[in-house]
């Protein structure tokens, strides 16, 4: 394969919004097991790689359509440092690396709505602001407006 995107995507408890993640540390840190029952703590994920690296996503064009749409994102400026952290940080080194022309950038969602029947007070978002989300971004990235232009 060679994308021209590699948006990756995954689940985030508490979140109120639908965040785009800036940066990605070169580090595992799991404070819960994996679902081979791995606990993997303050583990190097690429041995000399950068502390962190940043998604290549154009984060301020994209925002500005997610206001324009009153669209619920946010940039969050952590992907924590568990498996979603390790999928970008590896992604974006091996494109570093390789010095691809490969936008890149991961993106956590909050539960559905049905996820959290059972916990009344923890947010959630219903699938159609995350459909739309997710389609506005790649909407950014596949037809780019300068962003001196009324978007």
């Amino acid at each position: 394969y060679k994308p021209d995107l590699i948006l990756m995507m995954g689940l985030a408890a508490g979140r109120t919004h639908v965040n785009i993640e800036r940066i990605a540390i070169n580090v595992n840190d799991a404070r819960i097991p994996d679902n081979l029952g791995n606990t993997i703590r303050n583990q190097v994920i690429v041995e000399g790689g950068p502390d962190g690296l940043f998604t290549n996503l154009p984060l301020e064009a994209i925002m500005k359509r997610m206001h324009k749409k009153e669209l619920p994102v946010m940039i969050s400026n952590t992907a924590g440092a568990y498996i979603c952290n390790h999928i970008m940080y590896k992604t974006l080194h091996y494109i570093k690396t390789y010095d691809l022309k490969i936008k890149a950038g991961f993106v956590h969602m909050p539960y559905l709505p049905g996820q959290v029947l059972e916990k009344p007070t923890m947010p959630s978002m219903e699938r159609r602001y995350m459909r739309e989300t997710i389609t506005t971004i790649i909407d950014v990235l596949l037809n780019p407006v300068p962003l001196d232009i009324k978007q």
